[in-house]
């Protein structure tokens, strides 16, 4: 950097800068005529983010709390999704963000950015709070109790915020230490405010009780007469604070209510006594930043914010199904039924959702550890029987999902879904998984409706009838005796293929829910003459990596 062209630079009638040491100090006169000092260490800055100036709130206490200005005085000048910098010019990048620091102070002792306060509370708000939580569903819209139960993780005690007892709860379980978590809950309770919170953000017991009235009398009463029937030596208060973009969610804890002779337990009047009460009124309200981890706001960020909806049965959790349950999570799915009687093993991890440290668990346990641990909205059932036996005995376990889909490798399994669905003891879509040798070809055949596909499609022995690869038999390996029989393909090209069906298949357009189809996925097909694999003279004219789609009924 050219020390001597930035103080070239950055000199100006409103603007001195001198060096000290590695720091460039810029007094600076604001709009209103006072001066101030402004400081960036230079030799710290690497000119590959945006430099930030800083003010010594201590010598400017009127600058403190404005918008933009953090609570040490840095001075947030841009927003480093929109603005870069350009490393080759790192002086004018210096000019231009003294500019913006010196605009920001300005408009914010002007008052015309406290829309920018508004829009970033959620910024605010977490510099000031020494504690955190989660809300873990939807927000209520309306005043009302709602519920936090605690998980523990190692010393620390997580408040989880949710409508429900029982959703407070799974969260906790989820989120803590599993076999260390709460067992019950406390009300909360949840004000919807009709006004943006006032600038700077309330502290004392007293500004609140100002502030929440501002949202109107009935408000500011259930504030009152919920911290006046308080069993608890303190409470939790969660404001829905309005923008004009979107909805904050805000929380605090303080003291309930002192008792004083002459007033009724419950009445808003008690709080109000308490408030000339200056050992209670001038107390500081516990900020909590919470974040929001619903299904709903995860996937707002991760995408459209459409997931997929219902629980989702999968019979077979090995390489295939494991992975098929790990892309509909992503996917947005969060209910799942996972069936599988086998056990993890060491030759299963190189292909397998579920790494080293699973070994030796059963496969549908492991995913559900694995899901659930993956993101808390997540709730599964495991069953390690035989997927024949829950066919046979207990098919509205199955039938509660929106679709099942079988994963196994295993025809009579195969077989007797579809006969289940033909005979109309499965009433759920019914999806049928397989892949071929390397994963040159994959196949889903999608059941919307009862369809005799093993007659249609698969010849006396439940083979496929019209498979890409002639020659399978010959790639079928075999570790340790006849039950350690393998088809060779990798992980890549399970996810690839899964990634494809799910798109088209989530859509529900191409692949409509009254009508069954065939969907036939492609690898790296060009490849089959090196591995001698035989391709049969139908698929040998798919692209790599494609997919075609046909109807079957």
């Amino acid at each position: 950097m050219d020390r001597q062209f930035l103080i070239e630079l950055c000199t100006t009638d409103k603007t001195y800068p001198r060096l000290e040491g590695d720091f460039l100090i810029v007094e600076c006169q604001l709009g209103d005529g006072s001066r101030i000092e402004l400081s960036l260490d230079i030799a710290r800055e690497t000119f590959y983010k945006l430099p930030e100036f800083s003010v010594n709130l201590n010598r400017h206490p009127r600058l403190a709390g404005l918008p933009h200005v953090g609570p040490s005085g840095g001075i947030c000048s841009s927003d480093a999704t929109r603005s870069q910098p350009n490393p080759e010019r790192p002086e004018q990048c210096i000019k231009e963000t003294l500019d913006r620091a010196i605009a920001v102070l300005d408009e914010g002792i002007a008052g015309s950015n406290y829309d920018d306060y508004a829009e970033e509370l959620n910024a605010y708000w977490m510099m000031e709070s020494t504690y955190f939580g989660y809300i873990c569903d939807a927000f209520p819209s309306r005043a009302q109790t709602i519920y936090a139960a605690f998980a523990k993780i190692g010393r620390k005690k997580i408040p989880c915020f949710a409508s429900s007892k029982q959703t407070a709860l799974e969260f906790a379980a989820h989120l803590g230490d599993h076999s260390n978590h709460t067992a019950d809950t406390i009300p909360c309770l949840f004000l919807q405010l009709s006004q943006p919170l006032s600038f700077p953000l309330p502290t004392t017991y007293r500004e609140w009780d100002e502030e929440i009235g501002r949202s109107g009398k009935h408000t500011q009463n259930k504030y009152r007469s919920f911290l006046c029937e308080s069993k608890r030596k303190k409470g939790f208060i969660i404001l829905g604070v309005p923008s004009e973009s979107r909805r904050y969610i805000a929380g605090f804890l303080q003291d309930k209510t002192p008792n004083y002779h002459g007033f009724r337990a419950k009445t808003p009047k008690r709080h109000e006594r308490a408030l000339k009460d200056l050992s209670y009124s001038k107390k500081k309200a516990l900020k909590y930043h919470l974040e929001n981890i619903s299904q709903e706001r995860l996937f707002n960020r991760g995408g459209s914010g459409q997931g997929l909806y219902g629980t989702f049965g999968i019979i077979g959790c090995g390489s295939l199904g494991s992975y098929l349950a790990k892309s509909l999570a992503d996917a947005g799915a969060s209910k799942f039924l996972l069936i599988d009687d086998e056990v993890l093993g060491v030759e299963n991890v190189a292909r397998h959702a579920c790494g080293f440290s699973y070994i030796g668990e059963n496969k549908a346990q492991a995913m559900k550890k694995l899901l659930e641990k993956d993101n808390p909205n997540v709730r599964c059932t495991s069953f390690v029987d035989d997927a024949n036996l829950i066919i046979d005995n207990s098919p509205q376990l199955l039938n509660n999902s929106q679709t099942v889909f079988v994963t196994a490798a295993d025809s009579p399994i195969e077989y007797h879904c579809v006969r289940a669905l033909c005979n109309k003891t499965l009433t759920c879509p019914l999806v049928i998984m397989w892949v071929e040798p390397f994963a040159l070809v994959a196949h889903a055949i999608v059941l919307n409706k009862p369809q005799d596909v093993i007659k249609d499609m698969f010849d006396e022995n439940l083979a496929f009838a019209n498979p890409a690869i002639l020659n399978s038999g010959d790639f079928l390996r075999r570790e340790a005796g006849c039950q350690s029989s393998y088809m060779p393909y990798s992980s890549l090209d399970v996810q690839a293929f899964l990634h494809s069906f799910i798109r088209v298949w989530g859509s529900g357009t191409t692949i409509r829910k009254d009508r069954n189809y065939h969907f036939i996925w492609t690898g790296n097909l060009s490849a089959a003459g090196k591995l001698d694999a035989t391709v049969a003279s139908q698929y040998a004219r798919m692209n790599d990596y494609s997919f075609s789609i046909e109807r079957i009924d």
